[in-house]
């Protein structure tokens, strides 16, 4: 299963990837640290990915923007989960499948279990 992982904190990112590897030995995670490149990646990659995790705030683009473009223009139906630290921040959760406080990683593995159908 591959999911695409953006987050732009190099540090969480590899502490959660880290953690995603362990719990789910059979992810294949790309990691990418902010909101337009996981677009280009997801729309004009080689990879075809079965979910997304993303964090939100990010500087060049939010995940709640990378979610409702993938959404509304892509049509995209692959579940997005938003793994954030600021969860009151995100305006359209409509968009998301899952909003889980980035403190919270047991909610992400049972996120990524129900979501991913890991």
């Amino acid at each position: 299963m591959k999911i695409l992982y953006a987050e732009d904190q190099h540090d969480v990112a590899e502490l959660i990837m880290a953690l995603l590897r362990n719990k789910f030995p059979s992810l294949d995670v790309t990691w990418v640290d902010d909101g337009t490149l996981a677009l280009e990646i997801f729309r004009y990659g080689t990879d075809e990915f079965n979910g997304i995790i993303t964090d939100n705030n990010m500087a060049k683009m939010k995940g709640i923007e990378l979610a409702k473009i993938l959404r509304t223009k892509d049509n995209t139906e692959i579940p997005i989960l938003m793994h954030t630290a600021r969860s009151e921040l995100v305006d359209e959760p409509r968009y998301v499948d899952a909003i889980i406080d980035k403190h919270d990683m047991e909610s992400l593995f049972a996120a990524i279990k129900t979501h991913f159908k890991v």
